[in-house]
């Protein structure tokens, strides 16, 4: 996958993003980053583009880009916007749920 760094209105964020389908936006839970493997890429195989976002504080994503689950939400619409995608299929896992919600 391609790991991509965005500078976005609240900081540097790290997204890997691949497939050519519909969206999946995967967001992991705790202590998780975009590439702890959840045999997700299955997804990309399915016919489906994949987007995996690190959790504020990992990898590159700076903890200023998600210090509540609105703001992380905010973040992730830039990452939309700039990947010019209109809709997504969300799957969240365990503390990353508030942050689906607010999406």
């Amino acid at each position: 996958m391609t790991t991509m760094l965005l500078d976005t209105t609240k900081g540097i964020v790290e997204f890997t993003y691949k497939g050519v389908g519909p969206t999946v936006l995967l967001l992991k839970g705790g202590h998780s980053t975009r590439d702890t493997d959840l045999s997700h890429s299955s997804l990309i195989y399915e016919g489906f583009s994949l987007l995996t976002v690190s959790r504020p504080g990992y990898d590159y994503t700076e903890v200023s880009t998600g210090k509540t689950p609105e703001d992380f939400a905010d973040t992730i619409v830039e990452i939309l916007d700039h990947l010019a995608i209109d809709s997504v299929f969300v799957i969240a896992i365990s503390a990353a749920g508030p942050t689906a919600i607010a999406l």
